[in-house]
Parts: C-alpha cells; structure tokens; sequence
C-alpha cells in the first residue's frame, strides 16, 4: 500500500510465510513495481526439523510450516518470488553459544543451487530454465545489473551445474571458512561443478 501511494519500486527480502506470497502475487497482478525473495532454507525446512536446540537453525525470520513453505514453493514456481542465500557465515565460536547468544544466519552460497535443484526442480516446481531465471536471470532484472544471461557482450559470470551428481552436504568440506548451517549428512542431487567471474575460472570442483 505504501509503495503504490508513493508511487515507488519496493523489493521485500527473505520473504517466509503464505501471507507474504499472497500479497505480493496480488499486488503484481494489480501491476505494481513491486518483487520479493525467498532463501533455500526457507522453502526447505519447517519448524519440525527442529528437534533439539540448534544454532544452526536460528535465523531470521525463523523457519515456518509446511503450509508456508508450500506456499513460497509455489510462489518460486509461479515467478512471484526469485531465490537469494542470505549467506550469513559466522565462526564456530560465535554459534557454539545457547540459542539466545547466538547470531542468527547461515551459510548459503555453497548449497544454494544443489537445494533448488534437488527440491525444487526435482519435486517438479521448477524446469531446469527456471532454476536459471529463479537464482540469476530474476535477481539481476530486479537489481539492474548487466548480468544473469549469457548472451554475446555480457559479463561471463557462469555457473557450470551437473544435475546428474549426488552428494552429501558436510559443511566442515566447504571452501568457505564458515560451516555454520544445518544441512549436514542431508544427501542432494545436482552440485556446482565450475563457477566463471568475470570471464576467469574462480572455482573447479575436484570431486
């Protein structure tokens, strides 16, 4: 309501819960400049996978239902939505603490594109393209950035993605220095095999 009475752009971050999915669908079929994103983990988890105190699983906003996280599905699906990580790294000390002290975050760039695969392109929410659109093509239209396509004169920014490749997550495996998220042992399909910044070859997976 705000952003059409002022008549400006608004993108909302880390989108949640069924509600949000509803209002933003409805303001841009009423042709409003107005767009959102949903993190892997929140169209992956529920509030039930907590079973015990976890810091890996404190993050903001919190984990929803199941009815919420169907719904952000849904809204990936449809275009509603598009995907960002929400990459919060924090050290082993800082999120070795009880769940009040602890930071609220957790790592995203290395499981991000394996996620949206397995559930979202596997449970059929999403062709192979729309991963694309969903995690590269969306977010650089939202943010005006002359990338996300890799047509002649672009910037080379290239993921190079196997969709074939089983692995286990296991955060203490991550080139990153940060292992702070709760996927571990949870078994995947589809793994980053290059990633291309600019033109140069910046990651090569070895396995």
């Amino acid at each position: 309501m705000l952003a059409s009475d002022a008549g400006c752009r608004l993108h909302l971050c880390h989108c949640s819960t069924k509600e949000c999915y509803g209002a933003l669908k409805s303001a841009q079929e009423n042709g409003l400049p107005i767009s959102g994103e949903v993190t892997p983990h929140h169209f992956t988890l529920v509030d039930e996978d907590i079973v015990k105190p976890d810091t890996n699983f404190k993050m903001n906003p919190p984990v929803r239902t199941k009815e919420d996280r169907e719904a952000l599905r849904k809204g990936i699906s449809e275009g509603v939505f598009v995907i960002a990580t929400d990459h919060a790294p924090h050290t082993n000390l800082d999120k070795n603490a009880s769940m009040k002290e602890a930071p609220f975050g957790i790592v995203g760039l290395e499981t991000a594109a394996a996620l949206t695969h397995d559930v979202l392109v596997g449970q059929k929410y999403l062709e192979p393209m729309g991963m694309a659109r969903a995690l590269s093509y969306g977010p650089a239209k939202i943010a005006g950035l002359a990338t996300g396509d890799i047509s002649e004169g672009k910037v080379a920014d290239i993921t190079i993605f196997d969709p074939e490749k089983s692995w286990k997550i296991d955060g203490d495996k991550f080139v990153g220095k940060s292992h702070n998220q709760p996927y571990n042992g949870r078994s995947v399909k589809g793994r980053v095999k290059y990633t291309i910044a600019k033109g140069k070859l910046v990651y090569e997976d070895d396995k």
